[in-house]
């Protein structure tokens, strides 16, 4: 858990792992990251089904992390989008 004002660069490195990106600005250093989870939808298991579209979902967060100068956090936040992709019948 991210604590503003206590938690370090390090720990988060540990909890995170590497930034995706790195930028600075007039208050410290920003870190953003970004996950995503794909799964294929079930329509994509149905024989015959299948043969006229897939839907797939994703699932992705970026975390965006702004330390101070000292290298503590100052305030995070966590922004996230669920999509799908559809092919066929299904994109309509």
């Amino acid at each position: 858990m991210l604590v503003r004002g206590e938690t370090t660069r390090e720990q988060v490195k540990e909890v995170l792992g590497d930034p995706v990106g790195a930028t600075f600005n007039s208050q410290g250093q920003v870190w953003t990251y970004t996950a995503s989870k794909v799964a294929p939808g079930v329509v994509n298991f149905i024989p015959y089904v299948s043969l006229l579209g897939t839907q797939t979902s994703i699932d992705t967060q970026q975390p965006v992390v702004q330390f101070d100068q000292a290298g503590r956090v100052v305030d995070y936040v966590l922004s996230g989008s669920d999509d799908a992709v559809k092919t066929g019948i299904f994109s309509k």
